[in-house]
């Protein structure tokens, strides 16, 4: 039994100082951290959405350059 209450009172004293932690944080709103959680994740979906359409909009960038360079290639005149 006595084992049973020194483990008690020793979560009891770790535990405690937990809620003044919570408290000096300094947050100046009072959402939770589901709600910035849920807003993490948003921001990761809309990031994962754009990153692909930023490599196909370089590709192509890519290709019309190449494109551009060939034509520019063929109607340069030849010296005799």
């Amino acid at each position: 039994m006595n084992g049973k209450a020194g483990l008690s009172t020793a979560i009891a004293l770790l535990t405690g100082p937990v809620p003044a932690a919570w408290a000096a944080t300094g947050r100046q709103d009072s959402s939770p951290l589901v709600v910035w959680t849920f807003l993490g994740f948003c921001a990761l979906i809309v990031v994962a959405q754009l990153l692909p359409a930023f490599r196909s909009a370089r590709r192509a960038a890519a290709a019309k350059r190449r494109r551009l360079a060939q034509r520019q290639a063929v109607k340069v005149p030849a010296r005799d």
